[in-house]
């Protein structure tokens, strides 16, 4: 058997020991396309920081509620108006049309070159409520921005104990302060995923 995390394969592992499943339980983080999912480069980075624009962004298949999209504009209204004024918040990709009636939270049509997106992004939030694997979370964790994400198990199991900051609340979600946490968590997608982007 092969999991999407550890969280998973702890059910087939114990249905082994119990004498119910036979052969190996193992776990694959991977993505099929790895190689896509790389860092911006300096210049990249460079150009996309003269704007003062802080881009937070929010990936999954939306409309769905469990992603956590919702919460992510709730949080976005509760920040400061001077410090919201200098953020945006990408909600990506919907499958239908949906209006968003907040300033500075822009709803973004379903996509295909999402590496390319996400290399613009300055923060990128894993909210979901319920998760096996989230590969939005490993695209990410390959592309680079750091990550406020919920406490779900296979989160804080992706990113590794420790390079995220946990907003079990919508009130902690706020931009991460260590500037290492995006570098942490690129090393442990790729030592998950046997990619070497």
């Amino acid at each position: 058997v092969l999991a999407v995390s550890e969280f998973v394969a702890e059910r087939f592992r114990a249905a082994h020991a119990a004498g119910r499943l036979r052969g190996t339980v193992g776990v694959y983080y991977g993505l099929a396309d790895a190689g896509r999912w790389s860092a911006a480069t300096e210049e990249g980075r460079a150009a996309h920081e003269r704007d003062g624009v802080v881009n937070f962004v929010l990936v999954g298949r939306l409309p769905n509620i469990s992603k956590g999209w919702e919460r992510a504009i709730e949080a976005f209204g509760m920040m400061p108006a001077e410090v919201r004024s200098r953020c945006r918040l990408h909600l990506a990709s919907f499958i239908r049309p949906v209006e968003v009636a907040q300033d500075g939270v822009i709803a973004h049509a379903w996509m295909e070159d999402v590496p390319g997106f996400l290399r613009g992004m300055d923060v990128m939030l894993a909210l979901s409520t319920n998760e096996t694997l989230s590969q939005a979370l490993v695209q990410g964790m390959l592309t680079g921005p750091p990550f406020i994400a919920t406490g779900l198990p296979v989160h804080v199991e992706q990113l590794g104990g420790g390079e995220g900051t946990a907003a079990p609340t919508t009130e902690e979600i706020r931009p991460p302060t260590d500037s290492r946490a995006a570098h942490a968590t690129r090393l442990t997608a790729m030592a998950q995923s046997g990619t070497d982007t």
